[in-house]
């Protein structure tokens, strides 16, 4: 059993200007090999970064993937966290109030979230429909990803 945490808003804060400043928020579709009509989707949150206490910070958090992954060109470790599907939907929910840049990035991901899954007694013609649809939202998404809208704070 999973004992959720409870998040202190300056946490949740904090957590929602990393993934502004150092993350990424994406939908992305895959295509399954062999007889399968619907394709994969993947939601998925990450934060990037060459300094390990915020990427620690994240992963005591929630659940993912963290590790290091690469060097910077001047030999610097880069460290990251990566959630996906139900947990990226749940911090996303979780940060939506307090993020600046990428709240529409987030408000996407989570109306994606609530599409319908797909169903096996599912009649193709809903089954393209809904393929459709999600792809609307990895394009939409990575439009949003490709522009740099930020609300402007402070004068």
């Amino acid at each position: 059993m999973i004992v959720e945490k409870i998040l202190e808003a300056k946490d949740l804060a904090y957590l929602a200007g990393l993934v502004d400043g150092e993350g990424s928020i994406t939908l992305s579709r895959r295509c399954l090999k062999g007889k399968h009509i619907m394709p994969n989707y993947m939601l998925r949150v990450s934060v990037d970064m060459t300094n390990r206490e915020p990427v620690e910070f994240v992963s005591n958090l929630f659940r993912g993937h963290s590790s290091s992954k690469s060097t910077t060109v001047t030999g610097k470790p880069i460290y990251y966290f990566v959630a996906c599907n139900s947990e990226a939907r749940r911090m996303l929910s979780l940060i939506l109030p307090f993020l600046k840049c990428k709240h529409r990035q987030a408000r996407l991901a989570l109306a994606f979230t609530k599409l319908p899954k797909a169903f096996t007694k599912m009649p193709l013609d809903k089954k393209q429909y809904l393929i459709r649809q999600r792809d609307n939202y990895v394009s939409l998404m990575r439009r949003f990803n490709g522009d740099s809208w930020c609300i402007q704070t402070g004068g």
